[in-house]
């Protein structure tokens, strides 16, 4: 059963970049990348400059991984990087971020991943590296670096080598007091450039975490675009062809905080629309609706307030079960088991809907419908606000395996059956687009459809058809 009781899906990471003026840039940083937990919660690092490199980086959450004595003492400056990680490839411990070169003041992060890291193994192999000992965020990492010992700064060290580097990613890169900030030719990942309070800048992965530290949003970094960011100045530099933006689709249905913006609309905003768009589709005679928590809530909201169907709180999350990679073996399914627990006098007898934003591999909700039928429901009836996901991911979200995809290897009854519910229900492709209102153009929904904007290479053999197709 295991963790992904908790969080079904894992993006790969989040990043923060921050060249301030007056401000310690370690407190913003690690504002940030509080705020961007949810994005990375297996490790976490920060490098910051103050005439030498400073780096801090180990394996636990943003609040156990700096103490107020590293973040005044050690991780001293005014420009920073920093890296929230759930890795998806490579030993957790092996490959913490930032990637550093103490010599050259250089540090290096990114979200995502590179699917057909080929061409960027041989220009390491050109250049004397060894690609095998280093992941394919190590791989880009060093190369840039190569460039910078050769005496190029930082910008044209990234422009020169952009074409060969590849994958799905938004980067940050920091030599020195300088900072650049760039996204692959789609602009898959998510990245946004704000103004400080103090009149420097700060780059992170969501709008919220500059939210966070009172930062003014800028725009965001297009696709195939870099920013070059020096204390308060910056600038734009397209690296590739201009290209439509294809943002992952999952960035708007599950890993962006409620509060962020992306395409001028809130996140809060797009789900709960969801939720209404679910109800004009499967319009359930139910007597409550339970929102699973945290992540379909607000579909959930908006799906019982269009039928005017009553979504009494009837779960609870214990928030200090927390900690369960601590226990025996045979107590941990049992702790993750009661995170979540219906309150029985809400669902006795009660036809209940559950409603979450999506649905991958199953474990959390087959255990949700069992806790309510124990708990007394009469019946457990099941509707998703996106289609089902049947195609794996190569970006950055940890479901490159089609085998582990219920909706790949069973159909709607099938996964009814194994859920135990009454009915279930999917959101259609056209339904979320509309919902959505951003074009299928402009995002990248290749988890549903099998059609990757990014070329997988040879991982494209891997690709069956599925049991559930996309209605």
């Amino acid at each position: 059963m295991g963790e992904q009781l908790e969080r079904e899906i894992h993006d790969e990471c989040a990043v923060v970049g921050v060249t301030s003026i007056d401000l310690p840039a370690s407190y913003l940083t690690f504002q940030a990348l509080s705020t961007l937990q949810t994005r990375g919660e297996e490790a976490s690092g920060m490098a910051t400059f103050d005439n030498k490199l400073n780096v801090h980086k180990k394996l636990g959450r943003v609040d156990g991984v700096y103490t107020p004595k590293v973040l005044r003492k050690r991780l001293t400056g005014t420009t920073s990087v920093g890296h929230n990680r759930y890795s998806t490839s490579g030993s957790p411990k092996k490959h913490i971020s930032p990637i550093e070169d103490q010599a050259l003041a250089y540090a290096y992060v990114e979200n995502g991943n590179n699917p057909e890291p080929e061409q960027q193994n041989k220009e390491l192999e050109s250049r004397g590296l060894n690609p095998h000992d280093l992941n394919d965020s190590e791989g880009k990492a060093h190369l840039i670096a190569s460039e910078v010992r050769n005496g190029y700064d930082l910008p044209y060290a990234v422009e020169r080598l952009y074409p060969r580097l590849g994958g799905a990613t938004m980067s940050i890169a920091m030599h020195g007091d300088m900072e650049v900030a760039f996204k692959d030719p789609h602009g898959i990942r998510p990245g946004v450039l704000g103004r400080l309070p103090d009149g420097g800048l700060m780059v992170a992965s969501e709008t919220s975490a500059l939210d966070t530290v009172g930062a003014e949003v800028i725009r965001e970094i297009e696709a195939g675009e870099m920013v070059v960011m020096h204390g308060r100045d910056y600038e734009f530099k397209q690296l590739s062809e201009k290209l439509k933006r294809r943002l992952d689709v999952f960035e708007l249905l599950y890993f962006s905080s409620p509060d962020s913006i992306q395409f001028n609309q809130t996140i809060a905003d797009m789900r709960t629309r969801l939720g209404e768009q679910l109800a004009i589709e499967h319009p359930i005679d139910s007597d409550i609706v339970i929102p699973v928590p945290s992540s379909g809530l607000l579909a959930g909201e908006g799906y019982a307030d269009s039928l005017g169907i009553p979504r009494p709180t009837a779960i609870m999350k214990n928030r200090y079960i927390d900690r369960t990679f601590i226990l025996p073996e045979q107590l941990r399914d049992k702790a993750l088991l009661n995170k979540s627990r219906p309150i029985a006098s809400r669902v006795k007898g009660k036809r209940v809907t559950a409603v979450d934003d999506t649905k991958v591999r199953g474990s959390t909700m087959k255990v949700l419908v069992e806790k309510l039928m124990d708990a007394g429901a009469a019946e457990v009836n099941v509707l998703i606000a996106s289609p089902p996901v049947v195609y794996p991911d190569f970006y950055g979200i940890d479901t490159k395996s089609q085998d582990e995809l219920i909706a790949a290897n069973m159909n709607r009854e099938e996964i009814r059956q194994h859920l135990g519910a009454h009915s279930l229900n999917y959101l259609s492709m056209n339904g979320m687009i509309k919902a959505l209102g951003v074009p299928a153009d402009q995002l990248n929904l290749s988890c549903f459809t099998g059609e990757y904007p990014i070329d997988i290479g040879r991982r494209k053999s891997e690709i069956q058809t599925p049991k559930s197709r996309v209605e």
